[in-house]
Order: structure tokens, then C-alpha cells, then sequence
């Protein structure tokens, strides 16, 4: 197996892991986590818009359109609106344990049809940081780990967002993995299509069951 094949599955087994305790959650720890996150947001304000700062300079480099900058910028008011979504978040009803459905059978045996986590879920998302904030809290609240992997133009904002959503948890927990090294900005096309083989592996062996793709990579 290939080093980025070894990585992969290390990964995807942290979260699994990290899941089956995620799972059992409270809601009210779940929804304390998030607005912890929010409220470490705001704290880090100041840090999150000069890691951006970084980003919009390589932004300038690679040669970005305006369009694009002007998502991957980050200042006080748009980091306050990523906090608030975190508490809407936070606010909105819990999913997990509903019973959406029940029967019996003629036999007498009582049937529910209840909702619970899928478990790990694989976030793939273009350079736009708030989505680090956005997808990370939603799989918080509905019970699911998740592996977060951003656009290489948002490196150091997504690990500043990252960082705050740890923060919220409080604890030493895998069930919010951020996949953004250093050596992404200079990955290869042939270096992107072994990740993306490499992903839909750890995939098909139930490590993750979801991989969500939005926007381009």
C-alpha cells in the first residue's frame, strides 16, 4: 500500500472509531460543543483573518479571479456570521434517535424505523472557508465523524476554522478531521487522481461511509 493509501486508512480507523462514541452523544453536549466553537470563533477573530491573509497573498500568486478571492476572503463580519451559523446549528432540533416510522406485525413484533448516524462522512469542497464551519457542525450535530478536505487556496484559513470547531469539543477527539497538508499546494494532477482512488478505497471498505464532493476540488 502506498503512503497516501496508509494515511488514508489511518485516518478513515480514527474516525470510525471517534464515531462510535460520537454516536451516543448527548444533544445537549452536541449542542454545548457547538456554541463552544461559535464563542472560540469570535475569541479568534484577529488569528483567523491573518491566517486568511496568507491565503488571499497565494490567492494573488496563483493568479485567482476576483470572483474566487472574494470567497476565499475573510473578515470580522463574514467569521460572524459563520459563529451564528454554528449556533443556528447548535439550535436545531437533534435527529439522531427520532423514530420516523413504526408497525406491528401480525406475529405481535413491534417494528421502528429509527434515524441514526451514517457514521464517518467525507466532505470534499472548494476554497471557501466557512464550509470547514458549516459542514464540520452539521455532522457534529447529526452524530457523524467527518474528514474535511478543502481547496489548497484555503489551507490556512480551513485550519484556523478547524482549530475553533476542536476547541468547542474540548477534548482530544478525531471525530473532526481536517485532511489540508502543507505539500497540497504542490500536489500534480496525477498526485490528485491517486488521492481521489485512494479516497473511494477507504470508501468501499466501510471505513467512511459517505463522501460528499461540493463544488470543485
Amino acid at each position: 500500500m502506498s503512503d497516501l493509501g496508509a494515511q488514508m486508512n489511518e485516518m478513515g480507523a480514527r474516525a470510525r472509531a471517534a464515531a462510535s462514541i460520537l454516536a451516543y452523544a448527548s444533544s445537549d453536549a452536541k449542542t454545548k460543543a457547538l456554541l463552544f466553537a461559535a464563542d472560540a470563533m469570535i475569541a479568534a477573530t484577529d488569528h483567523i483573518v491573518a491566517e486568511n491573509a496568507k491565503d488571499l497573498d497565494f490567492g494573488r500568486e496563483k493568479g485567482l479571479t476576483e470572483a474566487m478571492m472574494d470567497r476565499l476572503m475573510l473578515d470580522a463580519g463574514r467569521i460572524a456570521a459563520m459563529a451564528e451559523g454554528l449556533r443556528t446549528i447548535a439550535g436545531q432540533h437533534d435527529p439522531v434517535g427520532e423514530v420516523i416510522a413504526q408497525w406491528d406485525q401480525p406475529s405481535g413484533l413491534h417494528i421502528r424505523r429509527v434515524r441514526t448516524p451514517l457514521g464517518v462522512i467525507g466532505v470534499i469542497y472548494e476554497s471557501r472557508p466557512n464550509v470547514t464551519a458549516d459542514a464540520g457542525a452539521l455532522c457534529l450535530k447529526s452524530g457523524n465523524a467527518v474528514i474535511l478536505r478543502g481547496g489548497s487556496e484555503s489551507l490556512h484559513s480551513a485550519a484556523a476554522i478547524h482549530a475553533c470547531l476542536v476547541q468547542g469539543i474540548n477534548r482530544p477527539c478525531d471525530c473532526l478531521i481536517l485532511f489540508m497538508p502543507h505539500s497540497l499546494r504542490s500536489w500534480t494532477p496525477v498526485a490528485w487522481a491517486a488521492w481521489w482512488k485512494q479516497s473511494m478505497m477507504v470508501c468501499e471498505s466501510s471505513v467512511v461511509g459517505n463522501m460528499r464532493p461540493s463544488g470543485s476540488v
